[in-house]
């Protein structure tokens, strides 16, 4: 259901604002009313600088912010997972060397598992980084 909007809202802008408003909207695909509207309500970082530095934008360090923070929740994940399945392993200690040897296996197919989530997001920060020094 798409929403409606009914009341206006006048802004005044040169023809270069407009056009730069314009083609940021357009590289998010969505309406330049649609995009005013989502950055005026916080939904999305403003352009409005690009860093002396390699040229990066606001827009490329959130959208790089939330990579990052996406890293740190799987390693945050690894760790709380290894955590747990050691306790567990160690409560079970009966049969000596075998538990140990099985702690190791599992913790390797599980960061295996974990690094391939991680490998990803870091090919998208990578990618971001890239677009950015362009």
């Amino acid at each position: 259901m798409k929403k409606e909007y009914r009341k206006p809202l006048s802004v005044r802008l040169s023809k270069n604002e407009k056009a730069i408003l314009k083609n940021w909207a357009s590289e998010k695909n969505v309406s330049l009313s649609r995009y005013i509207r989502k950055i005026a309500l916080g939904e999305l970082p403003q352009n409005s600088r690009i860093f002396k530095r390699g040229g990066i934008s606001e827009m490329d360090l959130w959208e790089l912010r939330k990579e990052l923070a996406a890293v740190g929740n799987n390693i945050n994940q690894i760790a709380h997972r290894l955590n747990k399945r050691h306790l567990q392993l160690m409560m079970k200690q009966k049969n000596g060397e075998r538990v140990l040897v099985r702690l190791e296996e599992d913790a390797e197919a599980y960061l295996i598992q974990e690094l391939r989530k991680v490998r990803g997001v870091n090919s998208k920060i990578l990618k971001l980084l890239i677009r950015a020094l362009k």
